[in-house]
Formats: structure tokens, C-alpha cells, sequence
């Protein structure tokens, strides 16, 4: 850890950055997953994709927000490392912990929150990489993936499911796929 001090956390990122380089050099995608607000991952992150960028990879970055009891000072650093990240990624889905807070009962405490936002971004990481690895009703590659996310707006919706049984097919697709919309807006 960098004692919640992100110079710290940076200096330790760039001290070590040609062994960074070396760990991500030939991946096509590379996913960085971080808390913000201390000092590793609002310091580390961003130079860890900085890197990955210039290795020509696909970066996606998962990053939580600290929960609001933590204190301005870890947000304040989470938000300036949001903006770096933000210069950084391909792909950036941010997690808001008192968000998750939010999805739990107060009764179950901080822990089950923090079980809940990482089950969430396995599920989040899991489906980007099954797009782009198993087929499906609609195989998507690499490429496809990476023209996506090239949009001007920078704005792309994934799902992801799974299904059994008889009715799997193309009809449960698309009740999922206007589903989404709907609550999209779209």
C-alpha cells in the first residue's frame, strides 16, 4: 500500500514501470481493476494505463469511488484519478460504492457492500472477456469490440447472459435486448 498518499503510489508505479511493461507487453486487451481515493490505485492505476496504451492494448478499467463516510480528502483523489483514467481507457466502468451501499440492508454491514461491488465487477469483467472469446448467437471479436468502443461519444451498452433449457434461443435474446433499451431510454 501507499498509505493513502497517491505521489506515493505513483513513484512506485514509475519506479517499476519497465517491469509493468514487460507484464502487459503482447496482450491484446489488458483490464485494470482499482479502488480510487488512496494512494495505490489513484496513484499506480493511471501510470499502469498509461503504459498499457503504449503497448497499443485495449484498456479497460473497472475503478470504485470511495464510500462518501471516507472523507473529501479520498475523494477528492479519487476524482482526479478518475479524470487521468478517463484521458487513459477504452473502456471505463465506475463502480460507486454508496451505490452499493444503496443494494444492501444497513443490517448486513460494510463487508456484504463490498462483496456486492466486487461480484459486480467480476460479472462485468467476465462478460467483456466472453464477447470476445466464446461464440455465441452473435460471435464478436477483438476487432469488433475495439470499433465499439471508438465511438465519438465514447458510450457503448454490454449485456451479458446465460441461459438453459428449451427456450434459450433467439426470442429470449431479444426480450433481453428490448428489456435493456426500455430501461436505457432508447
Amino acid at each position: 500500500g501507499a498509505g493513502g498518499v497517491p505521489d506515493l503510489g505513483r513513484e512506485a508505479a514509475m519506479f517499476s514501470r519497465e517491469e509493468i511493461r514487460q507484464a502487459i507487453e503482447g496482450h491484446d486487451i489488458v483490464f485494470i481493476c482499482t479502488g480510487l481515493g488512496g494512494g495505490t490505485g489513484s496513484g499506480a492505476a493511471p501510470v499502469i494505463a498509461e503504459i498499457a496504451k503504449g503497448t497499443n492494448a485495449l484498456v479497460f478499467i473497472t475503478a470504485t469511488m470511495p464510500f462518501s463516510f471516507e472523507g473529501r480528502r479520498r475523494l477528492g483523489q479519487a476524482e482526479d484519478a478518475l479524470q487521468q483514467l478517463q484521458k487513459r481507457a477504452d473502456a471505463l466502468i465506475l463502480f460507486e460504492n454508496n451505490r452499493m451501499g444503496e443494494l444492501i440492508l444497513p443490517k448486513d454491514g460494510i463487508q456484504k457492500a463490498f462483496a456486492q461491488a466486487d461480484q459486480l465487477i467480476a460479472q462485468s469483467l467476465r462478460a467483456v472477456s466472453t464477447i470476445v472469446s466464446m461464440p455465441g448467437l452473435v460471435k464478436l471479436g477483438l476487432d469488433d469490440l475495439t470499433s465499439a468502443l471508438s465511438t465519438s461519444n465514447g458510450r457503448c451498452l454490454f449485456g451479458f447472459g446465460e441461459a438453459r433449457g428449451q427456450n434459450r434461443g433467439t426470442e429470449a435474446l431479444k426480450r433481453a435486448l428490448k428489456s435493456q433499451l426500455i430501461d436505457q431510454g432508447r
